[in-house]
């Protein structure tokens, strides 16, 4: 988000390798930490339209979320990107890559005393 609040527009193409990654990630059951990063509990929201879509495949989920939460997904892209250095990328691989970054360093910074 802009310093004034106003939330910044998300490109189609960083749209659609977020939603790839965060169906990718909610399929393992691997959201944990961007729920604790859901300032706003968008989460619940975009997570409601997949429970309802189950069904569906990857793309006719990646469809309906885009189409019925945009503004949703646009403000969690926001937030990863401005508070937790989230990459502004259009590459699914560089989505990935940053999160098991955050994964990994919190569960060696937990190792780190042992």
């Amino acid at each position: 988000m802009s310093d004034n609040g106003e939330q910044q527009a998300v490109s189609d193409k960083v749209l659609n390798a977020f939603v790839d990654f965060y169906l990718a990630e909610q399929q393992n059951e691997e959201l944990d930490q961007i729920s604790q990063w859901d300032d706003h509990y968008v989460m619940a929201s975009i997570n409601e339209v997949l429970q309802l879509s189950s069904y569906f495949n990857h793309e006719d989920k990646k469809a309906a979320l885009i189409r019925e939460k945009r503004a949703e997904l646009e403000e969690l892209i926001n937030t990863l990107i401005d508070q937790h250095g989230a990459p502004n990328s259009s590459d699914e691989a560089q989505w990935l890559d940053w999160y098991q970054q955050h994964l990994d360093s919190l569960y060696s910074g937990g190792r780190k005393g042992e």
